[in-house]
């Protein structure tokens, strides 16, 4: 395991305390924008405790697939208890975004929330290409990542991410050209919370 996959180890057990679960307004209106089918495959990138993964998994229902991918161990294994404490089958597997074990064109949907502002930039970029890689012809792909915050109230957050560089790309960086540069298409701001932003687009 790398150095970025040793600190979210750490974080995995009080994550679902500091970020939003599968029962908050927000996750429900994520999935809910993809407009998900029975049947289709889903992906969700850095999955983390699995609250978007068994929420897609309710919507495909059991002819379809949703499969989460995450560097860390710890938040892989707190995803397949998640799954089965809902009795929902989710795949979940070890992996990183730059080098998505998946074949050209597997997935319906695609879904990265609040994952990317972890990664250097040319990460960044090599994870956009796999998404692109692994999504099929006209699915949908569901961003989230942390932005500037809209007002005062947020601007609390900045502190933890101007010390990094890594990081305050997500504050000061223009996110659209990641998405713009793998030729994603019909990219649409969807969600604006107080320090952070969604986009759905199509391949």
């Amino acid at each position: 395991m790398n150095k970025k996959g040793t600190i979210i180890n750490n974080a995995a057990y009080i994550y679902d305390i500091y970020s939003t679960n599968e029962k908050s307004a927000f996750r429900k209106k994520q999935i809910d924008l993809l407009d998900l089918k029975v049947g289709q495959k889903v992906l969700d990138v850095g999955c983390g405790t699995g609250s978007l993964s068994v929420l897609a998994k309710k919507a495909v229902g059991e002819k379809g697939e949703v499969t989460g991918i995450d560097l860390s161990e710890k938040m892989i294994s707190l995803a397949q208890k998640k799954s089965k404490h809902y009795g929902l089958e989710c795949r979940y597997q070890i992996a990183s975004i730059d080098e998505i074990p998946y074949s050209d064109n597997h997935f319906d949907t695609v879904i990265c929330s609040k994952m990317f502002h972890h990664l250097p930039t040319n990460i960044k970029q090599a994870g956009m290409e796999e998404i692109y890689r692994v999504l099929k012809k006209n699915g949908k792909f569901l961003f989230f990542d942390y932005c500037m915050p809209k007002n005062l109230l947020g601007c609390w957050i900045i502190p933890f991410f101007i010390w990094s560089k890594i990081a305050r790309e997500a504050l000061f960086g223009d996110i659209t050209s990641h998405f713009k540069a793998v030729n994603f298409i019909n990219i649409k701001p969807v969600i604006r919370t107080m320090y952070g932003a969604g986009y759905l687009m199509n391949k």
